[in-house]
């Protein structure tokens, strides 16, 4: 196992408490995981993407949606479980915010390059 996969599955409060409240039942994974499976099980990887830049945005509209239907959402999951799914998307990392350590590898959205035109 290479040391960033060994890293990655390390058991750290944050990743227990999204695996076992934000995504009960997931097998969360890190991209070059999930490359390395699919190649050895025969897939050919041509490409892959980043979409980080979309986060912000996805849990801001998670939240906003969240708050409107917060009753229905405590009738089914409980009052507990809502606040939980609440607060996620504020503590999750965004990759354009200022809090990002600048050795994260992840280039800021000023850096980046456009994508390629055949796209």
């Amino acid at each position: 196992m290479k040391k960033i996969e060994r890293e990655f599955r390390m058991k750290r409060p944050e990743f227990a408490a999204l695996v076992n409240y934000i995504f009960p039942g997931s097998e969360l994974d890190h991209i070059g995981g999930s490359t390395d499976s699919m190649e050895r099980n025969g897939f050919k990887i041509h490409d892959t993407e980043n979409w980080r830049e979309h986060d912000g945005r996805t849990c801001r509209l998670w939240t906003e949606r969240l708050h409107a239907n917060r009753a229905a959402a405590e009738a089914e999951l409980g009052a507990a479980n809502t606040r939980i799914w609440l607060l996620y998307p504020a503590a999750a990392p965004s990759p354009s915010s200022a809090a990002r350590p600048a050795s994260s590898g992840w280039p800021s959205p000023s850096e980046r390059a456009a994508p390629p035109a055949c796209r």
